[in-house]
């Protein structure tokens, strides 16, 4: 069984529930973690799961079942999840095709929440979108794998990609974003909005800073 992880109040996901896997197990993220300049150089959920025994299995538990088999309708309409907003991989990411195909196809079964994915693994989601197709309550964010650069979002994975997520050092941020710089890029993102109507728009970064 699938587990679902509701988010504790006074948290930044406050009221969301999200599926997320191992980092542990994701050789991706393993790799990733070894990069330095990496925002997963400093993951997160490394350090959660050390403390967060009971969470650490669990999540060890979804990354096996998601990438065992392709779930069947029936099996992924038993993940039933009760928040009005869910988020794909909070403490991770996808691994495999097969993981992301099954979360496109729990998320086509909660049809009535409103999902986020935030991933770097931008290929992965691509490859599954063009088999089962991007769900219509699916929001998919690009995570800029380095730390103070934007990630590109490459001509063949447009039509997927709805905003760009980046994280900066407070250094950084304080250079781009304090003050006339700040607005100057809210600007931007507003006349990127109403641009390419005909196309999926993608949008200046939302910014993380750390």
């Amino acid at each position: 069984m699938i587990h679902i992880t509701k988010h504790n109040d006074g948290t930044k996901m406050e009221g969301i529930q999200s599926i997320s896997s191992s980092v542990w197990l994701n050789p991706i993220c393993q790799k990733r973690s070894k990069c330095p300049g990496s925002v997963c150089e400093k993951c997160f959920a490394e350090k959660l799961l050390g403390y967060r025994k009971t969470l650490a299995v669990c999540l060890e538990k979804n990354y096996e079942e998601l990438n065992d088999h392709l779930f069947s309708r029936d099996e992924a309409a038993s993940v039933v999840v009760t928040s009005i907003l869910g988020r794909i991989e909070s403490f991770g990411d996808v691994a495999t095709v097969m993981q992301a195909r099954n979360y496109i196809r729990i998320m086509s079964a909660n049809a009535d929440v409103g999902w986020g994915i935030w991933s770097k693994n931008l290929g992965i989601w691509v490859a599954a979108f063009h088999l089962d197709g991007k769900p219509k309550n699916c929001t998919f964010v690009l995570s800029s794998p380095e730390l103070n650069e934007i990630a590109e979002v490459p001509e063949w994975a447009k039509e997927y990609v709805d905003h760009v997520f980046t994280v900066w050092s407070k250094q950084e941020y304080d250079k781009r974003f304090k003050g006339d710089k700040l607005q100057e890029v809210l600007q931007e993102r507003h006349e990127l909005s109403h641009q390419r109507k005909a196309e999926v728009s993608v949008s200046i970064p939302h910014v993380g800073k750390r």
